[in-house]
């Protein structure tokens, strides 16, 4: 017998593999076109949540720092000045290359916890083709807020 083409039924199978693929890839797609923004401000306050909590449980100042251009932190205990810093934790942002990190002084954010449950530092945005987020703690009550403006 010589067939010529496909049957329907083929192509139904066909077409319908490759809706089930496209509604499990583009997703994934979606997110890696917003460059991050979402993950980079998750990270941001994680390293804020590790260093509220480590100034509080250690009774030590502690401070997240973060270079805007790179996206690299660190997350550092202030230590009696014969000892010396300790640092917790150091990491970069998952940051594309469509999201830009704004706010600190110098280049860097600095924000710094106290072992009282206060916090001192200037806000971070986090900007994307979608807009900007502000990272901000409070300084009396060390509350850490993250909203898309």
């Amino acid at each position: 017998m010589d067939r010529r083409g496909a049957s329907l039924m083929e192509l139904v199978v066909v077409f319908s593999i490759l809706g089930v693929a496209a509604a499990v890839v583009l997703p994934e797609l979606s997110s890696l076109s917003r460059g991050g923004s979402d993950q980079a401000v998750r990270e941001i306050v994680s390293a804020y949540r590790t260093a509220r909590d480590a100034a509080t449980t250690r009774g030590a100042q502690v401070s997240v720092a973060l270079e805007l251009a790179t996206g690299a932190y660190w997350v550092v205990v202030q230590a009696a000045a014969e000892r010396g810093a300790d640092t917790l934790r150091r990491d970069a942002l998952p940051i594309g290359s469509g999201v830009r990190l704004l706010g600190g002084r110098g280049g860097w954010a600095v924000t710094t916890f106290d072992s009282q449950g206060q916090a001192r530092g200037l806000p971070v945005y986090v900007s994307d083709a979608e807009g900007v987020y502000k990272v901000d703690v409070d300084p009396i009550t060390a509350a850490i807020d993250a909203r898309r403006r």
